[in-house]
């Protein structure tokens, strides 16, 4: 029986992207369901997903699950990768914000293979800092995932962004592109290193 979290109409939602990794017999990917916000005048709403199964029958230990993660108001870029400790998946998500433009953020987990809880995790933000028109108050930029690299003991994120600011970064950043290294993210919780670029 499949373990649903979240909607419980979800699996009947259309899937509208997905990713998918093979590990120890099991096929896990992250989907991305379209929903409506339910408003008078409705939005698309994006469910983010991992979820689990086996390759081919009897082949996984564990049984078929499900688990939501987020939502998005703006189509969400996902990624999954295998590591030594279980799938590690990644996705921006976000939403517009009426006169300040689109706020994305960036979360990363590595999930229990059993389970699917998170067992680590982390997220990115990035924003425009001191911002004039703003009355001096940072205001949101966004992240927007492109790769993530899964090594033996670290993990990197890279992507395009807008925004002076991001998060961890000691100082205000330019560029349009980041690359976000988390040495030994698998054992304990080292703040990302940062860098940015053109």
């Amino acid at each position: 029986m499949l373990a649903l979290v979240g909607s419980p109409a979800l699996a009947e939602l259309p899937v509208v992207d997905e990713a998918h990794i093979a590990w120890l017999g099991c096929d896990y990917s992250i989907k991305v369901r379209q929903d409506s916000d339910g408003a008078p005048n409705p939005k698309p709403l994006y469910r983010i997903s991992v979820e689990n199964e086996s390759l081919e029958p009897g082949s996984c230990l564990w049984s078929p699950n499900r688990r939501e993660l987020a939502t998005s108001k703006i189509p969400p870029r996902i990624k999954i990768e295998a590591s030594h400790n279980g799938p590690v998946l990644a996705y921006s998500w976000g939403e517009n914000i009426q006169c300040l433009g689109p706020w994305v953020r960036i979360s990363i987990h590595n999930v229990n293979p059993s389970t699917l809880e998170s067992s680590r995790q982390a997220k990115l933000e990035a924003w425009y800092q001191e911002d004039p028109t703003f009355e001096g108050w940072p205001r949101p930029g966004a992240l927007y995932l492109d790769n993530l690299i899964v090594g033996s003991n670290f993990i990197q994120v890279t992507g395009d962004f807008s925004g002076n600011r991001i998060s961890y970064a000691p100082n205000p950043v330019t560029g349009t592109h980041f690359v976000a290294s988390y040495p030994m993210f698998f054992e304990v919780n080292h703040s990302p290193v940062i860098n940015t670029h053109e």
